[in-house]
C-alpha cells in the first residue's frame, strides 16, 4: 500500500469520537465534504435549490450527513427541545450522548445581516446551546438564488465576508463564555 492509499484508507474509516470536541470536529469535517461536493463537484444539485427555503435544505442536509456517516454520529432533525426551542439538526454519538452538536441552517439570502447575527447569538447560542451539556454549535449559511451582500459591522459583505465577520463574533462568544466550547460558521454556495 502506498502512502497516499494509506491516507485515503484512514480517511474512509472516520474519526474515533471520544469527546464532544471530537464530535464537533466530525460535524465540521462532514460539512466540509458536502461543501466541496456542491461547490467544486460536477453535481447538478445546485439547480434544485435555486429557490429553496430552510425546510427544503434541512432534510437534504440530514440525508447528506447520513450518507457520509462513518459510524461517527446519528442525526436528528428538529427534535423538541427545552421550551419548544427547535434546533434544525443535532448530531449525537453514544460516547458523548448528552453533548450534541446543534446545527442551525439558514438560507443566507432570506435574511439581513442583523438577522444573521441574531441567528448566531440568540437563536443558536441562547436557545439551542442553553441546555446544560450542549456546548457546540454550527451556523450553516446556504447561499442560492440572486447573489446578495449583507450589512454587517457597517460594511456591505459578500458571502465570504459575512462568514468571516460572523466567525469573529462566534470566536468572541466562545472566548467570553464558559458555557460554549465550539461555535463555527460554515457556508455552502449553491450558485
Amino acid at each position: 500500500m502506498t502512502c497516499s492509499e494509506a491516507i485515503d484508507w484512514c480517511k474512509n474509516l472516520g474519526r474515533v469520537v471520544q469527546s464532544p470536541d471530537d464530535l464537533h470536529q466530525v460535524a465540521l469535517d462532514r460539512l466540509d465534504e458536502i461543501k466541496d461536493h456542491i461547490e467544486t463537484g460536477e453535481s447538478n444539485t445546485r439547480e434544485l435549490f435555486a429557490s429553496a427555503d430552510e425546510k427544503k435544505f434541512q432534510p437534504w442536509l440530514m440525508n447528506q450527513l447520513e450518507l457520509r456517516n462513518k459510524h461517527e454520529y446519528t442525526v436528528h432533525r428538529e427534535e423538541e427541545g427545552d421550551r419548544k426551542k427547535l434546533p434544525d439538526l443535532r448530531l449525537y454519538h453514544s460516547t458523548v450522548a448528552n453533548h450534541p452538536v446543534s446545527i442551525e441552517v439558514k438560507v443566507a439570502e432570506n435574511w439581513t445581516g442583523p438577522q444573521l447575527e441574531h441567528a448566531l447569538e440568540d437563536q443558536l447560542v441562547r436557545r439551542y446551546l442553553r441546555a446544560a451539556k450542549s456546548r457546540h454549535g454550527i451556523l450553516l449559511l446556504c447561499s442560492r438564488g440572486k447573489r446578495k451582500k449583507w450589512q454587517l459591522g457597517q460594511k456591505n459583505r459578500d458571502l465570504s465576508g459575512a462568514r468571516t465577520f460572523l466567525q469573529r463574533k462566534a470566536d468572541a462568544l466562545v472566548s467570553n463564555s464558559s458555557d460554549i466550547d465550539g461555535l463555527d460558521v460554515v457556508t455552502i454556495d449553491f450558485h
